[in-house]
């Protein structure tokens, strides 16, 4: 009869060692500006212009940040974005894997583009459990443009 236990003893050991050195790799990238900026590229539909901070930081800074969905035809875009006083939590609830407490979030502007109308209401979930929960204390906008309409 063969022993399977310190083969599978060294495969967990290399398994806990790669998932240990992932983590740790992330962590080193979210902590340093240059590593959020390449995180940031890799988001799809998310363009970021001008970015100071990291992610895991107490500020963050963006002279523009857009978000775009459904092919392009609709999108948020911030525009001199400053958050302060980040705090981030692990399971902050039992629905969300990440939790993130901002004291102040500004943009000069912010615009929405809600893209081409369609027919008829759009079906809404009964409940919906993002797997980030965003706390924010105060918020303030200079200006606010939905659909280009005039302000």
């Amino acid at each position: 009869m063969a022993s399977f236990g310190v083969p599978l003893a060294w495969v967990l050991a290399l398994a806990l060692l790669v998932v240990g050195g992932v983590a740790a790799t992330l962590h080193l990238l979210l902590q340093r500006e240059a590593g959020t900026r390449w995180l940031l590229q890799q988001v799809p539909g998310l363009s970021v212009q001008g970015w100071q901070g990291a992610l895991i930081g107490d500020r963050w800074r963006a002279e523009r940040l857009r978000i775009e969905w459904d092919g392009g035809r609709a999108a948020v875009e911030l525009r001199q974005l400053d958050a302060g006083t980040l705090h981030w939590r692990w399971r902050p609830g039992p629905d969300a894997w990440l939790g993130l407490a901002i004291d102040e979030l500004r943009a000069a502007e912010v615009v929405v583009a809600t893209g081409p109308p369609t027919p008829g209401a759009v079906p809404m979930p009964e409940h919906i459990s993002p797997p980030v929960a965003l706390q924010l204390a105060r918020a303030r906008v200079g200006t606010l443009r939905v659909d280009e309409l005039p302000a």
